[in-house]
C-alpha cells in the first residue's frame, strides 16, 4: 500500500465532487454540464477508482515499464489534481465574455419529422459505404492502406445518424406526441444495430446517450434528483451492455481475422451473434466478475498518462522519429486543410496507436490508446501546457454551456451543438476537442440551414417570411418549464 498515492486519489476525490456540490446546492441537475460529465465519465472511474486499486497495490503491467513506476503513479495522481483544479478554475474563475452564437440555433424550436428522418437515412446510407471501405467501427478493418479522400467525404454525412436522432427524440420529448415516439424508437433502433456491429462499446453508450441528453434538454432545467438518477441509470446500462458483450466479440474478431482483415458487416454481425452466445453461457457469477475486471481494465488512463510522465524523456527520441513530437502543434495545422484539397495529407489520426507502440511496447498495435489530455499537454509544454491549457478548455466549455443552453434553454438546434462540441476524450489528447468540434461544424451547419429552409416552407410549397421566437427565459426557469 502506498499511503501518499492514496493520500493524492483522496484529493482528486475532493476536488471531482465540486461538480456535485455545485448543482445540488442550486438545485438544478444536469448530467451533461461539462464538470458533472468530466468528473462521471472521466475522474471518477479513471482516478479514484483505479488509482485506489493501483495505490493499494494492484499490479499494473503498464506502470512497471516505466524505470520507477512509484513515483510515476504519484506524479500521475498529482498532476491529474493540477489539472482538475486548472480545468474548474478556468470553468468558474472566469467571466463569459466573447462572441454570442448564430441567431439560427435559436429561431426554430421545431422542425419537419420527415425530414429529419431524411437525414437519418442519408447518414445511414453514409454508413454502410463507409463500412464498405473498411473506415466504420472500431474493428472493422486494421488496415491503413484505405481511400481516405472517399473516406473524408463520407464521415461527415455519417455524423446526420446521431443528429437527427437527438432532434427526434427532443421534438418527440417536447409534444409527447405518440408518433414521434415512434419515430423516435425506429431511430434508436438502426443506431443501436448499427452499433453492436461495428464493435464499439462507445458506440452504443453513445446512442443512448444522445437520447437521454435530448430529453434532458428538452426538459432542461432538471429540478428533481430522481430525474437525472432515473437516466443515469439508463447510460449506466448501456455502459454495462457494451462492456459484456463487446469485450467477447474483440477476442473473437481478433482470433478469427487478426488485425490486417478487412471485416465486412455480415460478418461483424455473426461475430456479435456468437459474443452473445458466449455471454449467455456464462453464469451470473462469471458474469459479474468478468464484468468488474474488463470495467477496472478499461479504466487505464491513469497507468497511461503514469507511464508518459515516467518515460518521457527516454522515449523523446523514438517519438520524433515516429512523428509523435509537438502532435498538438501539428494536427492544428493539418486539421484545417481538407484532404479533398491535399490528398497526401498526412494522417493525424494514428497517434493513439502509435503511442501503443511507443510507450506500451505494443508491437502489434492491437488497440489505440492515448497519453490523457494532461499527459499530452505535459508532453508538449510541460507543466505550463497543463495549467494553462486545462484552464483554457474550462474556458472554452463555460461558453458553449451558458450561450448553447443557459441562454438558449428549448431550443433543439443549439443544445445539439451542445453536446456535438462539447465532448472531451479526455483520456486520448488535447487537440481533437477543436480540431474534431471545427469538423463537425461543417455537417451541423448544413443540416441547420437546410432543417431552416424547410421548416419555412408551408405545405403547398410556398415560402413563409421567417418567424422570431420570443427570447429565451432566463435561467432559471419558471416552475412550468421545469422537470
Amino acid at each position: 500500500m502506498d499511503s501518499i498515492a492514496l493520500a493524492l486519489v483522496a484529493l482528486n476525490g475532493i476536488v471531482l465532487a465540486v461538480p456535485f456540490w455545485y448543482q445540488w446546492r442550486n438545485r438544478a441537475y444536469d448530467l451533461f454540464h461539462p464538470m458533472v460529465w468530466y468528473s462521471v465519465m472521466y475522474g471518477v472511474p479513471m482516478i479514484l477508482v483505479k488509482g485506489t486499486s493501483l495505490a493499494l497495490g494492484a499490479r499494473s503491467v503498464t506502470i512497471e515499464l516505466a524505470s520507477d513506476p512509484v513515483e510515476s503513479l504519484r506524479r500521475a495522481l498529482a498532476y491529474s489534481l493540477v489539472g482538475s483544479v486548472c480545468l474548474m478554475a478556468g470553468f468558474w474563475g472566469f467571466g463569459i465574455r466573447g462572441p454570442g452564437i448564430p441567431a439560427l440555433l435559436r429561431r426554430s424550436r421545431t422542425y419537419r419529422p420527415g425530414v429529419v428522418v431524411a437525414f437519418f437515412a442519408v447518414a445511414t446510407v453514409a454508413t454502410v459505404f463507409l463500412a464498405s471501405e473498411g473506415a466504420f467501427g472500431s474493428s472493422l478493418s486494421g488496415e491503413m492502406d484505405l481511400n481516405w479522400v472517399r473516406i473524408s467525404w463520407l464521415r461527415p454525412v455519417t455524423l446526420w445518424a446521431g443528429y437527427s436522432l437527438f432532434l427526434m427524440i427532443f421534438m418527440a420529448a417536447k409534444s409527447r406526441s405518440l408518433v414521434l415516439n415512434a419515430v423516435a424508437g425506429a431511430l434508436i433502433a438502426v443506431n443501436l444495430g448499427f452499433a453492436a456491429v461495428s464493435g464499439s462499446r462507445a458506440a452504443i453508450l453513445a446512442t443512448v446517450l444522445w437520447g437521454v441528453a435530448a430529453v434532458t434538454y428538452a426538459r432542461f432545467p432538471v429540478r428533481r434528483m430522481r430525474t437525472v438518477l432515473k437516466w443515469g441509470v439508463i447510460a449506466a446500462a448501456a455502459l454495462v451492455a457494451g462492456m459484456l458483450f463487446i469485450t467477447p466479440y474483440r477476442i473473437l474478431r481478433q482470433e478469427l481475422f487478426g488485425t490486417g482483415r478487412r471485416v465486412s458487416l455480415g460478418e461483424s454481425a455473426g461475430l456479435m451473434f456468437k459474443s452473445a452466445e458466449a455471454v449467455r453461457n456464462l453464469g451470473g457469477g462469471e458474469r459479474t466478475e468478468f464484468l468488474a475486471s474488463s470495467f477496472l481494465e478499461r479504466f487505464s488512463p491513469i497507468e497511461n498518462l503514469a507511464v508518459t510522465l515516467g518515460r518521457l524523456e527516454e522515449l523523446r527520441d523514438l517519438e520524433a522519429k515516429k512523428g509523435m513530437d509537438h502532435n498538438i502543434r501539428k494536427e492544428f495545422l493539418w486539421a484545417l486543410v481538407p484532404r479533398v484539397l491535399f490528398p497526401a495529407k498526412p494522417l493525424i489520426g494514428t497517434f493513439g496507436w502509435d503511442f501503443s507502440q511507443v510507450y506500451l511496447d505494443d508491437e502489434e498495435m492491437t488497440t489505440s490508446n492515448g497519453p490523457t489530455v494532461v499527459g499530452d499537454l505535459y508532453r508538449n509544454w510541460g507543466m505550463p501546457g497543463i495549467v494553462l491549457g486545462m484552464a483554457f478548455m474550462g474556458v472554452v466549455l463555460r461558453w458553449l454551456y451558458e450561450r448553447l443552453i443557459v441562454e438558449s434553454a428549448g431550443f433543439p438546434m443549439a443544445a445539439l451543438c451542445f453536446v456535438a462540441l462539447s465532448r472531451v476524450s479526455w483520456e486520448a489528447m488535447f487537440s481533437p476537442f477543436f480540431t474534431e468540434g471545427s469538423r463537425a461544424l461543417v455537417p451541423l451547419l448544413g443540416m441547420t440551414l437546410l432543417l431552416e429552409a424547410t421548416s419555412r416552407l408551408s405545405y403547398t410549397g410556398e415560402w413563409k417570411p421567417p418567424e422570431r421566437d420570443a427570447p429565451s427565459a432566463p435561467f432559471p426557469l419558471p416552475p412550468e418549464r421545469r422537470s
